[in-house]
């Protein structure tokens, strides 16, 4: 078993990630609060490309995930 600690930002204290890098945002949307997604530099797009519908709460770097993980999505 692995842990991976996330630290999440919120963008109402003037904190986004670098434009054009994946993260896993947390939204208001009550379906699907946890989202991955990215900021352009002027707005929030769902990782499809789509803009959000969804205020964005926080966000946080996309989890690393363990060696084997990556080892199986690539191969598929």
């Amino acid at each position: 078993m692995r842990t991976e600690i996330l630290t999440w930002h919120k963008p109402e204290e003037g904190a986004f990630p670098d434009a054009e890098i994946d993260v896993l945002l947390h939204t208001d949307c009550e379906d699907c609060p946890v989202w991955p997604g990215y900021w352009d530099g002027e707005q929030w797009h769902g990782a499809d490309g789509m803009p959000l519908r969804w205020r964005v709460i926080e966000w946080c770097d996309m989890p690393v995930g363990t060696v084997e993980a990556k080892a199986e999505a690539c191969a598929a």
